[in-house]
Protein backbone atom coordinates (compact mmCIF):
# COMPACT_ATOMS: atom_id res chain seq x y z
CA UNK A 1 0.00 0.00 0.00
CA UNK A 2 1.12 3.55 -0.78
CA UNK A 3 -0.45 6.01 1.69
CA UNK A 4 -1.68 9.34 0.34
CA UNK A 5 -3.49 12.22 1.99
CA UNK A 6 -6.40 13.87 0.25
CA UNK A 7 -4.28 17.01 -0.21
CA UNK A 8 -1.81 15.10 -2.43
CA UNK A 9 -4.59 14.03 -4.76
CA UNK A 10 -6.36 17.39 -4.63
CA UNK A 11 -3.22 19.28 -5.65
CA UNK A 12 -2.60 16.98 -8.58
CA UNK A 13 -6.20 17.13 -9.78
CA UNK A 14 -6.02 20.95 -9.74
CA UNK A 15 -2.81 20.79 -11.77
CA UNK A 16 -4.38 18.49 -14.36
CA UNK A 17 -7.28 20.89 -14.81
CA UNK A 18 -4.98 23.89 -15.21
CA UNK A 19 -2.77 22.09 -17.75
CA UNK A 20 -5.31 20.17 -19.79
CA UNK A 21 -8.80 21.32 -18.80
CA UNK A 22 -9.08 23.95 -21.57
CA UNK A 23 -8.55 21.23 -24.19
CA UNK A 24 -11.42 19.17 -22.86
CA UNK A 25 -13.86 21.98 -22.22
CA UNK A 26 -16.77 21.56 -19.81
CA UNK A 27 -18.74 19.01 -21.85
CA UNK A 28 -16.16 16.36 -22.77
CA UNK A 29 -17.01 12.89 -21.51
CA UNK A 30 -14.14 10.83 -20.08
CA UNK A 31 -13.65 7.21 -21.17
CA UNK A 32 -10.95 4.84 -19.93
CA UNK A 33 -9.30 1.52 -20.66
CA UNK A 34 -7.38 1.63 -17.35
CA UNK A 35 -8.64 0.69 -13.91
CA UNK A 36 -9.31 3.19 -11.13
CA UNK A 37 -7.35 0.78 -8.91
CA UNK A 38 -4.15 2.29 -10.32
CA UNK A 39 -3.23 5.88 -9.43
CA UNK A 40 -3.24 6.98 -13.08
CA UNK A 41 -6.77 5.70 -13.53
CA UNK A 42 -7.95 6.96 -10.14
CA UNK A 43 -6.83 10.51 -10.92
CA UNK A 44 -7.62 10.80 -14.63
CA UNK A 45 -10.85 8.85 -14.99
CA UNK A 46 -12.48 9.47 -11.60
CA UNK A 47 -11.17 12.23 -9.32
CA UNK A 48 -10.32 14.80 -12.00
CA UNK A 49 -13.71 14.50 -13.81
CA UNK A 50 -15.53 14.66 -10.47
CA UNK A 51 -13.64 17.76 -9.38
CA UNK A 52 -14.14 19.47 -12.75
CA UNK A 53 -17.80 18.53 -13.08
CA UNK A 54 -17.35 16.42 -16.24
CA UNK A 55 -19.26 13.27 -17.06
CA UNK A 56 -17.30 10.03 -17.09
CA UNK A 57 -18.03 6.41 -17.94
CA UNK A 58 -17.98 4.03 -15.00
CA UNK A 59 -17.24 1.06 -17.27
CA UNK A 60 -13.66 0.03 -18.05
CA UNK A 61 -13.51 -0.80 -21.74
CA UNK A 62 -10.89 -3.17 -23.14
CA UNK A 63 -11.86 -3.36 -26.82
CA UNK A 64 -12.46 -0.57 -29.31
CA UNK A 65 -15.72 -2.13 -30.52
CA UNK A 66 -17.06 -1.52 -27.00
CA UNK A 67 -16.19 2.15 -26.56
CA UNK A 68 -15.98 3.58 -30.10
CA UNK A 69 -19.81 3.57 -30.50
CA UNK A 70 -20.21 5.30 -27.12
CA UNK A 71 -17.66 7.94 -28.09
CA UNK A 72 -19.49 8.67 -31.34
CA UNK A 73 -22.59 9.53 -29.29
CA UNK A 74 -20.83 12.36 -27.42
CA UNK A 75 -20.26 16.01 -28.29
CA UNK A 76 -16.61 15.45 -27.33
CA UNK A 77 -14.54 12.96 -25.39
CA UNK A 78 -11.22 12.34 -23.68
CA UNK A 79 -9.69 8.86 -23.51
CA UNK A 80 -7.49 7.65 -20.63
CA UNK A 81 -5.50 4.73 -21.95
CA UNK A 82 -2.13 3.00 -22.41
CA UNK A 83 0.42 2.51 -25.21
CA UNK A 84 -0.81 -1.07 -25.70
CA UNK A 85 -4.36 0.06 -26.43
CA UNK A 86 -3.18 2.90 -28.67
CA UNK A 87 -1.14 0.43 -30.72
CA UNK A 88 -4.30 -1.59 -31.35
CA UNK A 89 -6.45 1.49 -32.01
CA UNK A 90 -4.03 2.86 -34.60
CA UNK A 91 -4.93 0.03 -36.98
CA UNK A 92 -8.69 0.20 -36.37
CA UNK A 93 -10.59 1.37 -39.45
CA UNK A 94 -13.25 2.96 -37.25
CA UNK A 95 -10.81 5.31 -35.52
CA UNK A 96 -11.24 8.01 -38.17
CA UNK A 97 -14.95 8.29 -37.31
CA UNK A 98 -13.97 9.80 -33.93
CA UNK A 99 -11.87 12.67 -35.31
CA UNK A 100 -14.49 15.42 -34.91
CA UNK A 101 -15.19 14.46 -31.29
CA UNK A 102 -11.70 13.78 -29.91
CA UNK A 103 -10.54 16.41 -27.41
CA UNK A 104 -7.60 14.63 -25.74
CA UNK A 105 -5.94 11.22 -25.58
CA UNK A 106 -3.89 10.47 -22.44
CA UNK A 107 -1.34 7.66 -22.32
CA UNK A 108 0.62 6.27 -19.38
CA UNK A 109 1.94 3.01 -18.02
CA UNK A 110 4.93 2.74 -20.33
CA UNK A 111 6.79 4.50 -23.14
CA UNK A 112 4.73 5.48 -26.19
CA UNK A 113 6.57 4.75 -29.44
CA UNK A 114 6.86 7.72 -31.77
CA UNK A 115 5.33 5.68 -34.62
CA UNK A 116 2.18 5.05 -32.54
CA UNK A 117 1.92 8.72 -31.58
CA UNK A 118 2.28 9.68 -35.26
CA UNK A 119 -0.31 7.13 -36.32
CA UNK A 120 -2.90 8.38 -33.83
CA UNK A 121 -2.18 12.02 -34.74
CA UNK A 122 -2.57 11.38 -38.47
CA UNK A 123 -6.04 9.90 -37.96
CA UNK A 124 -7.48 11.94 -35.08
CA UNK A 125 -5.67 15.22 -35.67
CA UNK A 126 -4.30 15.39 -32.13
CA UNK A 127 -1.22 13.97 -30.47
CA UNK A 128 -1.51 11.70 -27.42
CA UNK A 129 -0.45 13.35 -24.18
CA UNK A 130 2.04 11.08 -22.40
CA UNK A 131 2.05 11.17 -18.61
CA UNK A 132 5.17 10.10 -16.71
CA UNK A 133 5.02 9.37 -12.99
CA UNK A 134 4.62 6.66 -10.39
CA UNK A 135 2.31 5.65 -7.58
CA UNK A 136 4.74 7.11 -5.03
CA UNK A 137 5.42 10.43 -6.76
CA UNK A 138 2.14 11.02 -8.53
CA UNK A 139 2.46 12.78 -11.87
CA UNK A 140 5.96 14.03 -12.66
CA UNK A 141 5.90 15.24 -16.26
CA UNK A 142 4.15 15.16 -19.63
CA UNK A 143 4.96 15.48 -23.32
CA UNK A 144 3.47 15.41 -26.82
CA UNK A 145 5.43 13.92 -29.72
CA UNK A 146 4.09 16.35 -32.32
CA UNK A 147 5.16 16.33 -36.00
CA UNK A 148 7.18 19.47 -35.27
CA UNK A 149 8.91 17.83 -32.29
CA UNK A 150 8.89 14.04 -32.78
CA UNK A 151 11.45 13.32 -30.04
CA UNK A 152 9.94 15.76 -27.59
CA UNK A 153 11.37 16.12 -24.11
CA UNK A 154 9.19 15.67 -21.06
CA UNK A 155 8.12 18.79 -19.17
CA UNK A 156 7.73 18.63 -15.42
CA UNK A 157 4.41 19.40 -13.77
CA UNK A 158 4.19 22.75 -11.94
CA UNK A 159 5.94 22.76 -8.55
CA UNK A 160 7.82 19.55 -9.37
CA UNK A 161 11.62 19.88 -9.13
CA UNK A 162 14.07 17.43 -10.67
CA UNK A 163 17.72 16.52 -10.32
CA UNK A 164 19.97 13.56 -11.09
CA UNK A 165 21.34 11.46 -8.27
CA UNK A 166 25.09 11.43 -7.78
CA UNK A 167 25.05 8.82 -5.00
CA UNK A 168 27.30 5.79 -5.57
CA UNK A 169 25.43 3.12 -7.49
CA UNK A 170 22.52 5.48 -8.21
CA UNK A 171 24.24 7.86 -10.63
CA UNK A 172 21.94 9.45 -13.16
CA UNK A 173 18.68 8.32 -11.57
CA UNK A 174 15.92 10.88 -11.38
CA UNK A 175 15.26 12.54 -8.03
CA UNK A 176 11.82 14.15 -7.76
CA UNK A 177 10.70 16.76 -5.23
CA UNK A 178 6.96 17.07 -5.41
CA UNK A 179 3.93 18.27 -3.44
CA UNK A 180 1.99 15.35 -4.96
CA UNK A 181 4.33 12.73 -3.46
CA UNK A 182 3.46 10.91 -0.27
CA UNK A 183 6.61 8.90 0.44
CA UNK A 184 10.18 10.00 1.04
CA UNK A 185 11.96 12.48 3.30
CA UNK A 186 10.64 16.03 3.44
CA UNK A 187 12.79 18.47 1.49
CA UNK A 188 14.74 20.86 3.70
CA UNK A 189 12.73 24.01 4.38
CA UNK A 190 9.85 22.83 2.16
CA UNK A 191 6.72 21.98 4.06
CA UNK A 192 5.01 18.83 2.76
CA UNK A 193 7.25 18.46 -0.30
CA UNK A 194 8.67 14.96 -0.53
CA UNK A 195 11.88 13.83 -2.22
CA UNK A 196 11.72 10.52 -4.07
CA UNK A 197 14.41 8.57 -5.92
CA UNK A 198 12.92 7.01 -9.04
CA UNK A 199 14.21 3.95 -10.85
CA UNK A 200 14.53 5.85 -14.13
CA UNK A 201 17.68 7.42 -15.54
CA UNK A 202 17.30 10.82 -17.19
CA UNK A 203 19.14 13.58 -19.02
CA UNK A 204 18.17 17.00 -17.64
CA UNK A 205 17.83 19.73 -20.25
CA UNK A 206 17.00 22.69 -18.01
CA UNK A 207 13.73 24.49 -17.37
CA UNK A 208 12.07 21.35 -16.05
CA UNK A 209 12.65 19.49 -19.33
CA UNK A 210 14.31 16.06 -19.55
CA UNK A 211 14.67 12.93 -21.62
CA UNK A 212 14.36 9.45 -20.17
CA UNK A 213 17.35 7.15 -20.62
CA UNK A 214 15.77 3.88 -19.52
CA UNK A 215 15.35 2.06 -16.26
CA UNK A 216 18.28 1.77 -13.86
CA UNK A 217 17.47 -1.92 -13.32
Amino acid sequence: AVPKALRHLDREVATLESLFGPRLGPDARVFATVSHQHLYGLLFRLLWPLAAGRAFCAETYLHSEEFFPRMRETAGFALVTTPVHLRRMRADAELASLRSRARAIFSSGGPLDESIARGIESVLGLTPIEIFGSTETGGVAWREQTPAEPDAAFRSFPEVELERSSAPGLEGQLVVRSPYASLGPASAGRNDVQETLMGDRAELLGGGRFRLLGRAD
